[in-house]
């Protein structure tokens, strides 16, 4: 008997404007998000068509529509055995938006947040770009599935760890955590005064095992931990962007909300309307498209079972395959075919986007970077062949040949090396740089702005830091604004732009897979670095663009002999740090942060132009760049 969901191909999918069918080029069939494609519920349709034809457009209740926190409290009840109040049920934008604010309500700037890894990557994110340390457990692989292990969270979870960010059931891997698993997590819980935000979004998602609400634990669990849920993946309503917070205890329940406000207001009414539709009256449909998602789930596990190499355990919930080619020839080019494949018939590339918090090998991480659509329109295509050194007047690079031949990075290299072989389809005709990216600026520079490391399709391309990709896109024009830059863009090396008063750098000169370098690469590189600064003796203050950079600079005194004690400069947007004061004999610059002009800070609105201006205005003045 067929189903009408057999009905659905990839050509109509392609069709819809979604972010899903839209990132990627037509022949990649994309499995790098958590999107269902199945057509909604018709209640769901029914009761937005019908909020559509009222007149209720203006704003609801801060305590949402009537009788939405009601369902949920009954449909927890129902489900999970999990007794709520309604009145500890508060109406979020989606579950990200609550993983901010918990990290920002329950853990200062430096403080440590635990979370078992791979994980979601707005885990990561949430925690870095607020300044937190995110301070990773990787679960164990017992060869049944993917378990907490207890001894690696003992040695995770430090006397500044505040914070417990648990994925449950887990995200990518498919575990529901039993609960001798969860007590184990609740011990150290109570025993060290953590706080905990319990992601729970993929709950209803769940083919057979119970499902335990980590705060259904105890009462004192209850007491410190915030529990985000929501209809979006059950019910495949990401769209309307809609979620749940739930805190049984008053006070934990108003330090979230405070940290929440302004930034993260309820949803919409609209979606509150679908959600109400969905959790109360579309049980018929979800019990339906639960048992055709657990069919899909055993075929993709007996057609990997006959994968040679290929590692995968079934999900207990979730509709997500975390599928392990590290014995298999993908291992070493995750994008390409295997070795000695021979194409045949209609080809499609399969993209699967892990998080930087993913399992090794690292470059499986960064598969998806590599496949873009297109380049986005704020992305400038220099000329072919970027290799050539020549500088324009006024502007210099520092280039000596033993950076430019390094190696002693050797996953550094290779990824390097990877990208600029392969390259992005939009850049296929160009000539990668695929080397250490030198400083560049004025040499009589008195503001330092240090970056984090190349972009692989911007500095890695073109050759020159903050160049050809997004990050640049918002970073020059703000130079330009600030008087600072001859102009508001940046191509490629030798294009004729003059800095003035200022040079960039960054902590890590050869790009990173998942952007994300490790401590002992920052080291490595922390010599380039020295020698930069030292060519500058101009050089008042640098202007570390996000908490790894402003850690590396800081790591740079440490090396030079200061004792340097991190908890009392921690990183903050706009945050300024008199380090000549406090380490007179270690040769220390002044130093103000600012958040990265990543594509993730400047997308969200965590990083606006106005924010920007203000931070190089007032780096230009404490330098005195006039």
């Amino acid at each position: 008997m067929t189903h009408p969901y057999d009905a659905l191909d990839a050509e109509t999918l392609r069709r819809r404007s979604l972010l899903k069918w839209r990132t990627y080029d037509e022949d990649v069939l994309p499995l790098w998000v958590a999107d269902m494609d199945f057509p909604v519920a018709t209640e769901v349709r029914d009761a937005l068509k019908a909020f559509a034809d009222g007149d209720t457009f203006g704003y609801p209740e801060w305590t949402g529509i009537p009788g939405l926190r009601e369902a949920v409290a009954d449909r927890l009840a129902r489900r999970q055995g999990w007794t709520v109040d309604p009145d500890a049920i508060w109406i979020t934008p989606g579950t990200v938006a609550g993983l901010y604010a918990a990290v920002k309500a329950f853990a200062a700037q430096g403080d440590g947040v635990v979370s078992p890894t791979p994980v979601y990557p707005p885990f990561r994110l949430a925690t870095e770009h607020q300044g937190r340390t995110f301070q990773q457990v990787d679960l164990h692989d017992d060869g049944d599935g993917y378990r907490l292990d207890e001894a690696a969270l003992d040695a995770a979870i430090t006397p500044s760890s505040r914070l417990l960010m648990l994925c449950h059931p887990h995200n990518p891997t498919g575990r529901v955590f039993d609960r001798g698993e969860l007590e184990a997590l609740a011990a150290r819980v109570l025993d060290h005064r953590l706080f905990v935000v319990s992601d729970e979004l993929h709950a209803d998602l769940n083919f057979g095992p119970t499902h335990t609400p980590f705060a259904s634990l105890s009462p004192e669990v209850a007491k410190r931990t915030v529990t985000l849920i929501g209809p979006t993946k059950a019910f495949n309503l990401a769209g309307l962007k809609i979620g749940f917070a739930i805190a049984e205890d008053p006070d934990v329940m108003a330090r979230f909300k405070a940290a929440a406000f302004g930034v993260s207001m309820p949803a919409p009414s609209v979606s509150q309307w679908g959600a109400l539709a969905a959790v109360r009256d579309a049980d018929a449909w979800f019990e339906d498209t639960l048992a055709y998602l657990k069919a899909n789930r055993d075929h993709v596990a007996a057609r990997v079972a006959a994968m040679p190499g290929v590692r995968h355990h079934a999900p207990e919930a979730t509709y997500l395959a975390w599928l392990d080619f590290r014995a298999t020839p993908l291992a070493s080019d995750p994008a390409g075919p295997p070795e000695g494949a021979r194409p045949s018939g209609p080809q499609r590339r399969c993209v699967v986007r892990a998080g930087r918090s993913g399992l090794r090998p690292p470059e499986l991480r960064d598969v998806a970077r590599h496949r873009r659509r297109r380049a986005r329109p704020d992305r400038t295509r220099p000329a072919r062949g970027v290799s050539d050194p020549a500088t324009p007047d006024g502007t210099t690079e520092h280039l000596p040949e033993a950076l430019r031949t390094c190696r002693r990075c050797p996953r550094l290299v290779a990824h390097r090396e990877a990208v600029a072989r392969e390259k992005r389809a939009s850049y296929r005709d160009e000539t990668y740089w695929g080397a250490p990216v030198p400083g560049f600026g004025d040499p009589d520079a008195r503001l330092v702005i240090l970056g984090l490391a190349p972009g692989a399709h911007g500095s890695n391309r073109t050759g020159r830091q903050f160049t050809g990709d997004a990050s640049g896109a918002f970073l020059f024009p703000a130079l330009h604004r600030a008087g600072l830059a001859d102009r508001p863009h940046s191509e490629r090396r030798g294009d004729g732009l003059a800095l003035r008063g200022t040079w960039i750098t960054a902590a890590v000169r050869c790009v990173p897979p998942g952007n994300a370098p490790t401590r002992a690469e920052a080291a490595t590189c922390r010599p380039w670095l020295e020698d930069d600064l030292q060519r500058l003796p101009a050089a008042r203050v640098v202007l570390a663009f996000g908490a790894f950079a402003h850690a590396a600079y800081l790591d740079r005194l440490a090396a030079r002999g200061a004792k340097v004690v991190k908890a009392r400069h921690p990183f903050a947007h706009a945050a300024e740090h008199d380090l000549p004061a406090a380490y007179p004999d270690a040769g220390a610059h002044q130093l103000i942060d600012g958040y990265h002009p990543s594509f993730q800070n400047t997308n969200t609105g965590r990083l606006t132009p106005a924010m920007m201006d203000a931070v190089l205005a007032r780096a230009k003045a404490l330098a005195g760049v006039a």
